[in-house]
This record gives C-alpha cells, structure tokens and sequence, in this order.
C-alpha cells in the first residue's frame, strides 16, 4: 500500500476480529487491516463472516463495522459521523429510520443521513436497532432474518464530551447445533451454546442466554468467547425455537457496552412420524417358522424391510446381520412400495441368522429398531468330553462315551466321522468302537484331540477331548562338573553352577541335597547357595568330592566335581652359617656348605645369588663354587649371618633355579 498523505488520513484502527481486508481498487491483492494501522480517505474496508473492526475517526469518533459488511471510507462517512444534535430533529431521525426500515436509503435527505454511505452487506434485509444512549450512539446493522444466523451490522460512536463514552460491541451466538436442529439425542443431553463478543480492550464481560423463558448466565474470557451448557429439553419446550442472548461488556477504562443478538433453531426429534420400528422379515425362511431347510436355502439369506409410518425420500435403512451391514438411501420409489429389500451371505449350516434394522432421518434421528432371526438347518451338537491316564500308559476311550453328552434335534444316530492326532501322542481307531490313545514317551501334563460328529445328513459338528497325563516321576539327572584354583587359595562354587548342567525330564526344580568332603581339602556349604573350597596348605594337584543333586519329588542322583589346584612358587628358606680364620690367614668357604642348611618346600635347586662384603676383610667368589675371604686387620672377628632369606654370614643371597 503507498504511502498517504498525512493530510488524507481518516482514522486509526483500534481493534481487529477475525478477516478485515482494504481492498484495492486497482484489483490487486487485498492488504489485511491490523491494529495500529492509519486508514486513508476513500479507502474500501472490508469485513469476512466472522470478521469486525473499530476504528478511531480523525474527528474523534468511532467507526465499528461487524461481519459481512463493506464500507467506503469517503467524506460521506464523514458526513454521517459529523451528524450534530443541531442538525437532526426528534423527527428528522424518525424518518430517517423508518425510510431505512422501508429500505428508502435514496430518500434520506443529506442533511439527516448524508449522502450515499457506500455500506454494502450480503444480507437481503436490513435492521435498525434504535438505541437509547446517553451518549448519543447510533448503530445500523444487518441481520439475515433465516436460522442460524445472528446480528452484524455497522455503529458510529460519537465522542463524549463528558470523557464517557459507551464500549462498541459487536455479539455473535454460534449456531446451536452443527446444522441448527435439535435432534432426539441432543434433546435429552446437554447443548452447550457457544459463541464470542467483539469489543475493545475487553477488561470483563457477562453473557444471559434467554430460552423457553428461562435464563442461563456466563462469563466472557479474555479472547471474547464464551460457553454456557443448557438442557436440551429446554430447546425443545420453547415454541418459538430461538435463543436471546445479551451482553455488557467492560473496556481497561470502566466504560461498558451492551449488544443483544438471536439465533433460530429447528427441532426434530423423531425417525418418521413415530419412531416406529421397520419391519423385518426373512424371505429365505419361507414358512416363517424360524428354521431355513435345505430345501428353503438357495444361496444368500433375502430380507424385505417394511418402511415405519414417516418415512421420507433422503432417509436412511441402516440394516445388520450382525457380521456385515449396509446403509440404504430411501428414493420416492421406495417410498412407494413401502419397503426395501436386501440380503446377506449364508452364515452356514446350524448357525442363526438375526437381522436388525433402523430408519435414520437427516436431522441424526434414530427410529426404533426392528429384527428378525431364523436358525439355518439343524445341525448335531457335540459337547467337548475329557479324559485322563498316567505317563507312559495307554489310554482306551470308546465312541459311545464320546457321544454319550452329544445331541442332534432332529433325532438322528450320531456316529465319529473323523477325529485329529493330538499334540503329544497318538491316537488309533480301534474298529471296534473303541480308540486308544498313546502319550509319548516320559511325557506328563495336558493332550487334546478333537472328533467330528455326523447326523449322517450332512449335519457335523465338532468336539474336544481333554487329555490330563498325570506325572510319574522321572529321576534328575547329575552330570559331573569340574573347577580349578590356585594352591592356598580358596575357590567358590555356586550351586546353580553345579546344577546348569544337570537336568529332569519333568521339569522339577532341582537343589543340592548333599556332598561329600574332598580329599585335599575341605568344602564349606555357605547357605547362600554357594560353597567354598580350600585346598590344603601348600597343595597343588588334582581333588574333588561329589554332591546329589535332588528334584524334591524323592528323585535324585549323584555328580563329582573335579578340582585342579595349580601351583604357586614358594620361596626357599636360607638359615644362617659360621666360619673360622686365624689372623692374617685367608679363609676359604664353599657354596656347598653355605647352602647345606638352607630349603625349599618346591623342591627347587638353590644357588646364591649375591653376596655383600664383611666389614674387616674381602669376600671374593672364586668362579669354583668357593668364596675366599681375606682379613685387612690383626683382629680375630667372627663372622655370622641375621636370620634372613639370604646368608649374611658371607654376605651371600640365595636364590633358586
């Protein structure tokens, strides 16, 4: 939009609701109308069906424009905003408003209304709400006058000179139902009314819904809307299917408003004339005794449906047979013959047949409903039977007892015709109306086979027999497990690791009943469900013990656990020696002799592996398995060793190899 001159501005918008365009009088793209915006002379507002708009007149007035409403924003606004009490009489007024009431709009003199407004509206008809406003308002507004449809329309807003003024509002009542009739459901339920007000700077607001002469009050949110719940029955007990709303509306400064609006509504609460049932017959079934024979049968199942008192063209036949249904729109023809006709698939021999069906009106009435049932060609009925034997036994069971609790209506001799194996065993026709059955091996628990039974007609049907294998108890299984550890250092065992590997065919919980001691060592049971193993001090090699395994029925058995106990090095002992020189005489001593006293609980073959020097003299090793010490001082010194692992006595280290 280009740029105005500040001189060809008219107003500012104070307030937006919903879609409020300018159009362009080139035909170029419509500019939407925001709050804030200033408005240029002869500029076209425009205002879609759920759209209003106040704006602020550069002479102080106030311009709002409801829905559906269009206006020219040239000097003849300005004319009718000018408007002076000097310059219209008590009169002039009246006339004003009955021409408009006439719809005589070129008959209003300029100087009572101004020239051509340039307001336009969808509507066919136009209202004049005559106010009477201590401050002087004057609103024109349009009203569709056909249901579901509410107030619009266009005010003008004088500015007070006393700075009150009364808030613009603009009332808008939702339509009372999706399509604006009350239906049977919605008659017995709660109708909630919705709908908004459009004002400025709404602060609070109160909304009174009048219907069947009672009222029903709520509040206005923030955002204008509002919600009241109402009983349908009060929608339909009022005879004149309309609902009033009013009102009052306070801005941010105290100033309030008021606007009153009216929504029209149908009721129709019935499927026909009477909610009647539709009458349901099955053909198929020919003398209507509630059985189709064989003879009767001849493909799908035929239904005619009588049509209840009411009926109309653009209703609905909703039938169902329980398994697959249809809607059936009902034209003139229909109407005519009074009936509709249909069909459903064969649901099978012995199985009963019931169709239902209700009339459905446009307004989501529900008629009551009408049904018919018949039962497709008797057929056996075989009752499930049950049986029992132990592990590893065969089982006999004979045709009759199978058939004992079995029955057909129409009094025919039932005999097997077919039976199936079951899951976990055999089962073989004797021929001489008996069948054994055979569980597999070790196997306990449930079994079932089924049989067919014949009416030797073509009726069958079929049964169960529950087999119940109660266990013979099987012996757990122990296989022997095996663990190793270091010498001196305990090993712990759980008991669910000894028991992994160990199994019972009947599925028993198993548990260590008992164990034995090993030979090398001892076995602690830590009622934790682990054990601990000790090796005996220095051992290595090969241990075990056995433990019992237990399925807690009486069955056990007997598994080892094999040991090895790894070595682990030992260090050798060196004890201490003492030798003997004259002065100044050189002392030869052997490593043989050092280490003669010395030992390892390996085993191993010792050495020495260094050695320190004496304090008054020289040790030296001779390369030859000997040291030679040589005393430095006229002094006889003995020489000895501290308790340690290497012999200081020669200041030697001992170590293995």
């Amino acid at each position: 939009m280009a740029e105005q001159n500040l001189t060809s501005i008219v107003g500012v918008v104070e307030s937006v609701e919903g879609n409020v365009v300018i159009q362009q009088s080139d035909g170029g793209q419509n500019t939407p109308v925001s709050e804030g915006m200033q408005l240029a002379a002869n500029q076209i507002i425009q205002t879609g069906p759920q759209g209003a708009v106040l704006i602020n007149l550069a002479n102080g007035q106030t311009l709002s424009l409801g829905r559906n409403t269009t206006l020219k924003l040239d000097e003849d606004v300005t004319g009718i905003a000018a408007i002076e009490d000097a310059q219209a009489t008590d009169e002039d007024v009246q006339q004003v408003i009955e021409k408009v009431l006439a719809g005589n709009f070129d008959d209003i003199e300029e100087t009572a209304a101004g020239e051509e407004t340039g307001i336009s509206s969808s509507s066919q008809e136009a209202d004049i709400v005559q106010h009477e406003l201590v401050t002087g308002d004057v609103t024109s507004g349009f009203d569709t006058q056909t249901t579901g449809q509410e107030t619009t329309g266009v005010s003008f807003r004088e500015a007070a000179t006393d700075n009150t003024y009364e808030v613009p509002v603009i009332l808008d009542i939702d339509r009372i139902t999706s399509d604006s009739v009350v239906n049977m459901t919605e008659a017995s339920g709660i109708i909630t009314v919705t709908g908004s007000v459009a004002a400025p700077n709404i602060a609070s607001g109160n909304i009174t819904l009048t219907v069947n002469g009672n009222e029903y009050y709520g509040v206005i949110d923030g955002n204008g809307n509002y919600a009241i719940d109402i009983p349908g029955s009060e929608f339909t007990a009022d005879s004149d299917h309309r609902i009033e709303a009013s009102a009052t509306v306070t801005d941010n400064n105290g100033m309030q408003g008021t606007a009153t609006s009216t929504e029209f509504y149908f009721v129709d609460t019935q499927a026909g004339s009477d909610n009647s049932a539709p009458v349901v017959t099955i053909t198929e079934d020919a003398d209507n005794d509630g059985r189709i024979t064989t003879a009767e049968l001849s493909g799908d199942i035929n239904v005619a449906i009588g049509l209840p008192n009411g009926a109309v063209a653009g209703d609905t036949i909703s039938v169902s047979d329980g398994v697959s249904s249809a809607d059936i729109v009902l034209t003139s023809s229909d109407i005519a013959n009074g009936q509709v006709l249909t069909s459903f698939a064969n649901p099978g021999e012995g199985e009963n047949i019931t169709v239902e069906a209700v009339l459905k009106d446009q307004f989501g009435n529900v008629s009551n409903t009408g049904q018919d049932s018949a039962l497709i060609n008797a057929v056996p009925v075989a009752v499930d039977d049950s049986a029992s034997t132990t592990e590893d036994t065969a089982l006999t069971i004979s045709a009759a007892d199978m058939l004992s609790n079995d029955s057909d209506i129409d009094g025919d001799t039932l005999s097997i015709d077919s039976f199936t194996q079951p899951a976990n065993g055999t089962l073989v026709d004797n021929g001489d109306g008996t069948f054994s059955y055979t569980p597999n091996a070790d196997y306990n628990g449930t079994d079932s086979f089924t049989y067919t039974v014949s009416d030797g007609n073509g009726g069958t049907d079929t049964a169960t027999v529950n087999l119940t294998v109660t266990p013979d108890n099987d012996m757990p299984v122990a296989v022997d497990d095996s663990a190793s550890t270091t010498e001196d250092t305990a090993l712990t065992i759980s008991a669910a690791d000894m028991l992994s590997n160990d199994s019972d065919i009947d599925g028993d919980t198993l548990s260590i009943d008992s164990f034995t001691q090993p030979a090398n060592g001892t076995l602690v049971d830590n009622g934790d469900g682990t054990f601990s193993y000790t090796p005996n001090a220095d051992y290595n090699g090969t241990d075990s013990f056995t433990y019992t395994v237990s399925d807690g029925n009486g069955g056990t058995d007997t598994a080892t656990v094999n040991l090895t106990v790894t070595p682990d090095n030992d260090m050798p002992v060196a004890v201490d020696d003492s030798a003997s020189t004259t002065e100044d005489t050189a002392l030869t001593i052997s490593a043989a002799d050092m280490l003669s006293n010395d030992s390892d609980i390996d085993g191993d073959t010792l050495s020495i592996d260094s050695f320190t020097q004496p304090a008054n003299g020289t040790l030296v090793d001779n390369g030859d398995g000997t040291f030679q010490l040589t005393r430095q001082m006229r002094t006889t010194t003995e020489l000895t060793a501290s308790p340690t692992r290497s012999v200081t006595a020669m200041a030697a280290r001992i170590r293995r190899r």
